[in-house]
């Protein structure tokens, strides 16, 4: 199985796509729902279907699904913490509680109906070109490592400017005051946080995500309500237009940032837990299954596979984890694992376990973590 991070647009899954749930499960209101969900790909997918297998459809199921609920008080107030991702998320971490909201019994269907919502309406479908990675590299601050003129003023020592500065710095010279205006806000921003203004400092990113998606829905001259919004990234970006012929399973497929197979997330667990305890349980949120999710989660069930997400004040304090985190070179990575396989062929008294050994994908992902966190954007984890 291969396991992916997607961006996830929180502000539309918190004001759109659970309100939606909630009015269905609560108030017997399925108008909403069913308005949303015949929208996605999937469902027009399954409308060309024979006959007879479109009596099984997810929406059909589902709906039958819902009808059957109970309906006494705790149960109506349980769909309703369910829905409402502010009271949902403290409850939600499966460390510290034995029985977080759930329905009564998972069903796939419904699962099926949240997945495909997901995937139509809240994961931003763009590219990210090489002008970004500019934001792998952490801005220059006093209290931070510089690369500057040759000088590693953190430490002392004379070093060569990494890659990703030279990238940087490229990217500076040829896109000029919109990389520019990038980098000043990236450096604002983790000035107001060194200061303890975090909230002020999420606002102004949280700000000039709606600014560009204004800017972008006032060019294109509308913007349908059932359309899903495309994220905004500071900086030069090739959008990814969506295709209503496209093959469904090759753009599940392409889409995300890749982050291994499926044993990767525990060796990605263990490389984070060597800087940041923090960092390691909240990347156990997003793709080891701590965090509950809201219509149970199947590891053998490939077409509903999310595992975990991230809201966008996670994503943002696990980017301030990882601000000083290098990854290791490929070369070692790929000999620690080489020698880890050596240690289990031979049977050596130097025992390791599969979370010590360095992991392959993280510069990817770090990168991901850190332009999610300056977009204001959520992470969400799928496995299939």
């Amino acid at each position: 199985m291969i396991v992916r991070v997607h961006g996830f647009d929180w502000k539309i899954y918190n004001e759109r796509i659970m309100p939606a749930f909630n009015l269905w499960l609560v108030n017997n209101d399925e108008q909403t729902i069913m308005k949303l969900y015949m929208n996605t790909q999937r469902a027009k997918a399954e409308e060309h279907r024979v006959t007879p297998v479109q009596r099984h459809s997810s929406w059909l199921q589902a709906q039958a699904f819902v009808r059957r609920l109970p309906r006494g008080p705790h149960a109506v107030d349980e769909y309703s913490v369910l829905c409402t991702p502010e009271r949902f998320n403290p409850l939600s971490d499966q460390y510290m509680y034995r029985y977080p909201p759930q329905l009564y019994r998972n069903s796939e269907a419904l699962r099926m109906i949240w997945s495909a919502l997901i995937e139509e309406y809240c994961l931003p479908w763009f590219q990210v070109t090489d002008d970004l990675e500019k934001f792998m590299v952490p801005p220059q601050h006093p209290q931070h490592p510089q690369v500057q003129q040759g000088q590693d003023t953190y430490k002392g020592t004379t070093t060569q400017a990494t890659p990703s500065a030279r990238v940087a710095q490229k990217a500076l010279e040829e896109n000029g005051p919109s990389i520019k205006e990038a980098v000043f806000r990236s450096e604002l921003i983790t000035l107001l946080q060194s200061a303890g203004l975090a909230e002020l400092a999420q606002a102004i990113v949280i700000h000039n995500v709606d600014e560009q998606q204004a800017l972008q829905h006032a060019a294109t001259g509308k913007a349908g309500a059932n359309e899903p919004l495309q994220a905004s990234t500071p900086g030069k970006l090739t959008e990814h237009k969506r295709d209503e012929t496209f093959d469904e399973e090759e753009e599940t497929e392409e889409s995300g940032v890749l982050i291994g197979q499926q044993h990767a997330p525990i060796r990605l667990r263990g490389w984070l837990a060597s800087f940041s305890i923090r960092a390691m349980a909240l990347f156990e949120l997003l793709a080891c299954g701590r965090r509950c999710m809201p219509f149970g989660y199947e590891a053998s069930d490939l077409a509903t596979g999310y595992v975990g997400y991230l809201t966008p004040d996670e994503v943002w304090q696990l980017a301030l984890c990882l601000r000083k985190v290098q990854s290791p070179a490929a070369e070692q990575v790929t000999a620690d694992f080489q020698k880890f396989q050596k240690q289990i062929r031979e049977k050596t008294l130097a025992f390791r376990m599969l979370d010590e050994v360095l992991p392959e994908y993280s510069e990817e992902f770090m990168s991901l973590v850190r332009i999610a966190a300056l977009q204001g954007l959520g992470l969400i984890c799928s496995v299939g």
